[in-house]
């Protein structure tokens, strides 16, 4: 794409270098005319919200650059009317104050119902000199996002007040180059998006392969002749003759975890390995190698953990339950995850692995609790679980393995695929909307 003939310092560091005919405007000066709106959202507490009636929207309904429908919140015609409540129309740009990426907007679409939005929300309706699907490419650009988030303020939760989002600089060219521009960026990203959306129906079908390949063959075993029998357990239906259908504690020991005190600094940065439902949740493999926290000996001695050996399976029962690993150091474990120690051997760590990543859904339905689900040692040791011979568990496996390597790099590769499309999106975006392309005598494909 050609750049323009000239260009200037635009005095703002975000933009950069704007064509020579371009200018730069702070947003609070979209707000000039009496049509024209920047103000915040409304502040609605949790008492007045009810079923149904006048739409409201929180920070969680604006993404950055399109609407997010989650919540159902309403208030009633009384509470608009007590409170003055500022009504919210289709087309409006609203820009959300809280969460990253921070001064991210959205344009409001028709959703049946009158709208307000909350009081982290600013509503901007800008004067006629502006295509606000120019202005909604701007605010979700890298740049402006990177300098929302740099100026924004908070220990906790961070935020931008009005005031700083309204002495922002935003470039303007005219507004025939803005709807040039906007009418660019809408095309090019909505094929961008098209493509984006193939490859994550993909990366869906394949992990539904993954996990097809997985429970086929540690539920029905590698040959597609051998005699069945019924399992007697529901879920898994007919299972190979030759297969023993046991309770896990048959010839796995339970083994709880705890946590050291937090007030003892004795206790903690340590050498002994330490898992967290946090460690499984954000395992990239099956193998646990190391921990995000470790603890020290007196730690370990001082709590009710033990020290479990390797190839221990490391299972979350509580808050998520299910998440499952396989500890190939040695560690112990906090009181949100099970180690799962064989004391025969004739069951190998890996089957008992994928036999229980088969088995997820089912683990998750024993759990009980008010606060959070958890799974108890009781109901994890009575859980039946299916034993092969140990050679045929190897044949399984080594199937499993080598089915999974090709879906896995098949994962890898999509995915980088579509970080490597954001990422040309989000560059084609910021490079449009501050002048580094010129897209004056662009014209769509005819269809």
């Amino acid at each position: 794409m050609k750049r323009y003939e000239t260009y200037k310092d635009s005095g703002t560091e975000w933009i950069g270098d704007i064509p020579n005919h371009w200018e730069t405007v702070k947003i609070k000066y979209l707000n000039n005319q009496d049509d024209t709106m920047f103000i915040d959202g409304d502040w609605i507490e949790s008492k007045v919200i009810e079923d149904t009636g006048i739409r409201y929207l929180t920070t969680g309904n604006i993404g950055p650059g399109y609407y997010k429908e989650q919540g159902r919140g309403f208030i009633s015609e009384y509470t608009f009317e007590d409170l003055n409540c500022t009504e919210v129309f289709p087309g409006d740009l609203v820009m959300s104050r809280l969460n990253k990426p921070i001064g991210r907007a959205c344009i409001i679409p028709n959703l049946g119902h009158r709208i307000i939005v909350a009081v982290d929300n600013v509503i901007l309706r800008p004067n006629q000199n502006f295509e606000r699907q120019f202005l909604l490419h701007v605010m979700n650009s890298d740049g402006y996002s990177t300098y929302t988030d740099l100026i924004s303020r908070g220990a906790t939760m961070q935020r931008i007040s009005r005031g700083q989002l309204g002495n922002i600089n935003i470039p303007a060219p005219s507004l025939q180059e803005q709807t040039q521009i906007a009418a660019y960026l809408d095309y090019k990203t909505g094929l961008i998006d098209t493509i984006i959306a193939q490859k994550e129906d993909l990366i869906q079908k394949l992990k539904e392969q993954r996990q097809a390949i997985i429970n086929e063959a540690v539920t029905k075993g590698l040959n597609p002749d051998v005699k069945l029998k019924d399992s007697g357990i529901e879920w898994l239906g007919d299972i190979p003759e030759h297969w023993e259908g046991v309770k896990l504690s048959y010839y796995i020991n339970v083994v709880g975890g705890s946590t050291p005190s937090s007030s003892v600094p004795e206790y903690w940065d340590g050498e002994v390995n330490w898992v967290t439902t946090d460690d499984l949740g954000k395992l990239k493999t099956k193998n646990i190698k190391t921990t995000r926290r470790k603890i020290t000996e007196m730690g370990l001695n001082n709590c009710s953990a033990s020290l479990l050996p390797e190839d221990t399976v490391i299972m979350s029962s509580r808050a998520p339950i299910g998440h499952l690993g396989i500890l190939r150091i040695e560690g112990c474990t906090n009181q949100g995850c099970k180690g799962l120690v064989p004391f025969k051997d004739n069951i190998l760590s890996e089957f008992l692995y994928y036999f229980l990543l088969s088995s997820k859904k089912e683990l998750e339905s024993l759990g009980t609790g008010s606060t959070f689900m958890e799974l108890s040692a009781t109901k994890l040791k009575d859980f039946k679980i299916l034993l092969p011979p140990k050679e045929e568990q190897k044949e399984v496996l080594n199937h499993i393995e080598s089915g999974l390597s090709i879906i896995d790099k098949s994962l890898y590769l999509t995915t980088e695929s579509i970080q490597k499309l954001k990422e040309y999106r989000q560059s084609l975006i910021s490079e449009a909307v501050t002048g580094k392309i010129d897209v004056r005598d662009w014209q769509a494909p005819k269809s």
